[in-house]
């Protein structure tokens, strides 16, 4: 949800388009200084998310790589980092979901120290207790987090209430068979198994426009992708994430973004697994 003209903004965006979660950006993901909002304006776009009942997530900048193997990359990831976490607690969003980066060439304990790391001085320099939100990665060349193994090592050596942002488009980007009943099951009983209950904080549910196992991101609307309608409602339907909250982010059947469209099929999804 975008936050163009302050955050209050989004909350109206969200209500127009009468989303049941939301996610929004500190600012632009596509540069690393984001303008910072007064209290006040944060505040009151928080009061507005609670009491109308919709829970909110913010989301890192795509910049951010916590396991690059470049210090001046990792420092400003940390800043960056330590900016949303603050934005995110003044909204009092429930978590911060972040891309846990790429590490070209890098050993994986290595990859995988560098992010805990990062992700630790972010915390500390911004001094709030908004939880991290790991988001599953798409396979790519050199990811970190496209397996669960590496969430669960970051998530167990992050603490305080560490989750997993579940992206249904990453995982079967990664060769995670979520697109079928059994895969699905064995991966949320995976999750819980390492993490227990509740582990998965938010999914991104959205379609994919390449195909299973493909290691590219790319996002399609939902029903009109690789993934498909039946097996998307599978997501929403599955009793483990009856309690999580979904965001979709989708082009848009205009190509502005999700839309009502999307928001109506993931509604119908609740019914049955339709296409």
């Amino acid at each position: 949800m975008s936050v163009a003209g302050g955050p209050l903004t989004a909350w109206e965006r969200t209500v127009r388009l009468r989303a049941e979660a939301a996610q929004v950006f500190p600012g632009s993901p596509r540069t690393w200084e984001s303008p910072v909002p007064g209290q006040e304006a944060l505040a009151e776009a928080g009061e507005a998310f609670r009491r109308s009942g919709i829970p909110v997530f913010v989301h890192a900048i795509y910049l951010v790589n916590p396991a690059s193997d470049d210090p001046e990359v990792r420092r400003r990831s940390v800043e960056a980092l330590a900016r949303s976490l603050e934005y995110a607690a003044g909204l009092g969003a429930r978590g911060l979901v972040v891309h846990v980066g790429h590490g070209k060439g890098v050993v994986r304990f290595t990859a995988l120290d560098r992010v805990r790391t990062t992700l630790e001085s972010a915390r500390d320099r911004a001094k709030t207790s908004v939880p991290y939100l790991l988001e599953t990665g798409s396979g790519s060349r050199g990811s970190v987090g496209s397996c669960l193994e590496d969430l669960v090592e970051l998530a167990r050596g992050l603490g305080r209430d560490t989750r997993i942002c579940a992206d249904t488009a990453h995982l079967f980007a990664a060769g995670e068979p979520v697109h079928t009943a059994w895969g699905l099951d064995e991966w949320l009983s995976a999750v819980a198994a390492a993490l227990g209950p509740g582990a998965v904080g938010l999914v991104h549910l959205n379609d994919s426009k390449t195909p299973f196992a493909s290691g590219r991101d790319r996002h399609e609307n939902l029903g009109q992708g690789e993934i498909g309608g039946r097996a998307l409602a599978r997501w929403v339907r599955h009793p483990a994430l009856r309690t999580v909250p979904f965001v979709i982010e989708t082009p848009g059947f205009e190509r502005q973004g999700p839309d009502r469209q999307n928001l109506a099929r993931a509604r119908r999804y609740r019914c049955g697994p339709r296409r």
